[in-house]
C-alpha cells in the first residue's frame, strides 16, 4: 500500500475504503458510508485530489487485474499440460494395446487384419509426437520446383482456412 507524505490516518482510513469500493467507487459513495456524514464530500474531494486517490485506485484495478489474468493463464497451462499428458498416457495405452496384438497374434490372423494394429500404432506416433512439439510430417522443400512449392502453400493455406 503506498501513502502519500503527509496523508493522515483519517485520509488514509478514508482512501483504503474508498479504492475498496472498486471500479464503480464514487466520493459519494464514500461519504454516504460514514454514519455521521464526517468527513464531508468537500473534505474527501480534497483528500482524493491532494493525494491522488483516482490514480492510486487505477493502478491498483490494474494490479489486481494482472494478477487475475495471470492465475487465469497459469491454469489454462495447467489444464492444457493435464490434457497434454492424459492424451500421451491414451497413447502409450493404445500403443502397448498394438505391440501386445502384434506378439500374440497368430501370423496369418495379422495377415487378415494388418490395418487395425497399424492404425493404433500410427495413432499413438502422432498423439506422442504432437504433445511433444515434434514434426508429425517432414518434406523436403528443396528438390521442389517453384510451381510446386506455390502449390503446396496453397494447399497448406486452404487448409488452414486462409486466403
Amino acid at each position: 500500500m503506498t501513502t502519500i507524505e503527509h496523508e493522515g490516518p483519517k485520509a488514509l482510513a478514508a482512501f483504503m475504503l474508498y479504492r475498496d469500493f472498486g471500479p464503480t467507487r464514487s466520493l459519494e459513495q464514500l461519504h454516504q458510508h460514514y454514519p455521521d456524514t464526517t468527513p464531508s464530500v468537500r473534505q474527501l474531494k480534497t483528500w482524493s485530489a491532494s493525494f491522488n486517490w483516482v490514480e492510486r485506485c487505477r493502478a491498483h484495478d490494474e494490479a489486481i487485474a494482472a494478477e487475475a489474468a495471470e492465475r487465469d493463464k497459469q491454469a489454462r497451462l495447467a489444464d492444457i499440460d493435464r490434457k497434454r499428458q492424459d492424451r500421451i498416457k491414451v497413447a502409450a495405452a493404445v500403443r502397448g494395446k498394438g505391440v501386445s496384438a502384434l506378439t500374440h497374434m497368430k501370423a496369418e490372423d495379422l495377415a487378415l487384419r494388418p490395418d487395425s494394429v497399424t492404425r493404433m500404432l500410427t495413432y499413438a506416433d502422432a498423439v506422442e509426437r504432437l504433445d511433444m512439439g515434434e514434426a508429425t510430417e517432414r518434406i523436403d522443400f528443396t528438390q521442389m520446383s517453384d510451381e510446386e512449392l506455390d502449390a503446396k502453400i496453397a494447399a497448406y493455406m486452404a487448409a488452414q482456412g486462409k486466403r
